[in-house]
C-alpha cells in the first residue's frame, strides 16, 4: 500500500499553507485592522461630510514574489523603526477619483487608467491625504499592542514589493474596500510577516466580548500597581464567651487564657476576610505564623451557616 505524503489527510488542515504562515490565527490583528478602517472612515466623514463605507475586505499572507498581482495607482512606503521594517499603503485609481468627488461634492472626476495618464496635482494631493489618514489610523489602532510611528520614505506609482522584504519572505496584506455614491475602490496595507512575530502571543489572543483589545502596557502597569498596594493582615486568636462585664473588670497584670494550644491553627485575616490558616511559632525572639493552608471563603461561609464552625 502506498501513501501520498504530498497531500494532507482528509479532514485535517495543513500546519503551513503553501509555506506561508497563516494569519487566520491572529484575531487581534484583524481587530486592529477593523479599528483602523473605522478610524479612516470617520476621518473621511469629518473632512468631506459624506457618508462612506470603508471596511476590511480580506487579510492574507503572501510571498513577496506573488504580490505582483496586487496593484495600486499610488503607493507610499513608510519606515517603522519600532517594528524594524517598512510598511506600504496603496490605493487604486477608483479611490483617487472617489476622493476628488467627495472633496468637491460633485461628480467632477474623469475615469482613467495608469496607461492613460498620471495623477493631476489635485488628485495627487487627495491621494496623499488618503494615504496619510490611513497610515495614521493604522498607527492609532496598532498602539494598543505597541507604540509605533511611521515615517514617509517614498511615494511611487508602481510599488516594488522587494522594498518590504526579500523575495521568499511573507508579507501580510490587508485589502480594504471604499464604497460611496454607488461606486467602490480598493486600498491595501502591507507589512512584513516577520515584523509581527514578536507580538504573536498578543495578536493571537481573542478580543473580549466587547471587541476591545487588551492594551499590554496598560495591563502591565495595572498589575504592577496592584501588587505594590499596601495590605494589612492580622493573625487573630479569639476568646469567646466573655461578657461586657468581664471586659470591664480587666486590670493590669491579669492573665487571660486563650483557647489555643501551641499547635492550634489561627487565621490570618485582611479586615474581616480570612485568608490563610497559620501555625503559631517563634523565631529570633519574635512571634511568627507559618502559613499552612489557604482558607476557602465559600466553604467557611457555609460552615458558619450550618454551625460546623464556632
Amino acid at each position: 500500500m502506498s501513501v501520498d505524503l504530498s497531500r494532507p489527510s482528509a479532514g485535517r488542515a495543513p500546519l503551513v499553507a503553501n509555506g506561508v504562515a497563516t494569519v487566520g490565527r491572529l484575531p487581534v490583528l484583524r481587530a486592529i485592522l477593523d479599528d483602523a478602517a473605522t478610524r479612516f472612515e470617520k476621518a473621511l466623514f469629518e473632512t468631506t461630510g459624506a457618508d462612506v463605507d470603508f471596511q476590511v475586505k480580506d487579510v492574507l499572507a503572501v510571498r513577496v514574489g506573488d504580490a505582483k498581482d496586487i496593484s495600486a495607482a499610488v503607493a507610499s512606503v513608510f519606515q517603522a523603526s519600532e517594528l524594524r521594517c517598512k510598511v506600504a499603503v496603496g490605493i487604486n485609481a477608483d479611490v483617487a477619483l472617489m476622493l476628488i468627488d467627495l472633496l468637491f461634492g460633485a461628480s467632477v472626476s474623469i475615469p482613467f487608467t495608469q496607461h492613460d495618464r498620471g495623477l493631476t496635482k489635485v488628485e495627487s494631493r487627495a491621494v496623499e491625504y488618503a494615504i496619510t489618514s490611513l497610515i495614521e489610523s493604522f498607527q492609532a489602532a496598532f498602539s494598543k499592542v505597541v507604540e509605533v510611528s511611521f515615517k514617509l520614505e517614498s511615494t511611487e506609482q508602481t510599488l516594488d514589493w522587494l522594498t518590504l522584504a526579500g523575495k521568499g519572505a511573507a508579507i501580510v496584506v490587508c485589502k480594504f474596500i471604499l464604497q460611496a455614491q454607488g461606486r467602490q475602490g480598493e486600498a491595501v496595507l502591507a507589512i512584513p510577516r516577520i515584523a509581527l512575530d514578536p507580538y504573536n502571543d498578543v495578536l493571537a489572543r481573542a478580543p473580549n466580548a466587547n471587541g476591545n483589545i487588551e492594551d499590554a502596557a496598560w495591563a502591565q502597569n495595572l498589575r504592577d500597581q496592584v501588587v505594590r498596594a499596601t495590605v494589612k493582615v492580622s493573625a487573630v486568636m479569639e476568646k469567646r464567651g466573655m461578657t461586657l462585664g468581664d471586659v470591664a473588670c480587666f486590670h493590669v497584670g491579669q492573665l487571660i487564657a486563650l483557647p489555643f494550644s501551641p499547635t492550634s491553627l489561627i487565621p490570618l485575616k485582611n479586615g474581616s476576610r480570612s485568608l490563610f490558616n497559620c501555625e503559631l511559632g517563634q523565631k529570633e525572639g519574635f512571634y511568627t505564623v507559618r502559613i499552612e493552608e489557604k482558607i476557602d471563603g465559600e466553604q467557611e461561609f457555609i460552615n458558619r451557616i450550618i454551625g460546623n464552625q464556632p
